[in-house]
């Protein structure tokens, strides 16, 4: 039962991973103009925020629109990043031998995620975004990690209890 309640976690995390990447690449095969009409939904939101906080937003002094738009870079990496972990850490969190493959992974999309922009209308590819999104994956990497240690250290106070 458990074998199999755990089969059936690992193949949600693969879906969902997968899920995330392809928003991921959607996102980045979208015309300049699409991308950022779709921020700049966020950004007036986060104008009406600040406002309501009695915060001046004014967006050319904060640069709102650039925090906003590597914010959600930084989220998707980081979601994507915390599937493919609990996908890999489901079984058995005391192995901690595939966060390189998160890792990896993410840094890949990220340099994919690039690549695609390149072929976009009005978009350019940028190494400073790859670590942008990366940091995203170390993010999540570093919240699986601080999760799994506490999984273990829970785990061996319960048999040295028994």
């Amino acid at each position: 039962m458990e074998k199999s309640c755990n089969m059936i976690r690992k193949i949600i995390c693969l879906v969902f991973a997968v899920l995330v990447t392809l928003f991921i690449f959607n996102n980045s095969m979208q015309p300049a103009s699409v991308s950022s009409e779709r921020s700049s939904r966020f950004v007036e939101a986060a104008v009406e925020i600040l406002e309501k906080l009695d915060i001046k937003a004014d967006d050319s002094e904060l640069n709102i629109t650039k925090i906003v738009r590597k914010s959600a870079h930084i989220a998707e990496f980081t979601a994507q990043a915390l599937f493919l972990g609990l996908l890999f850490l489901i079984e058995r969190p005391e192995k901690r031998k595939n966060i390189p493959l998160v890792l990896f992974l993410g840094l890949f999309t990220a340099c994919v995620d690039e690549a695609l922009q390149l072929s976009s209308a009005g978009r350019s590819a940028e190494v400073t975004d790859v670590f942008v999104d990366f940091s995203g994956t170390v993010l999540a990497t570093l919240v699986l990690a601080v999760c799994g240690y506490i999984l273990e250290l829970r785990r061996r106070k319960k048999k040295c209890v028994r």
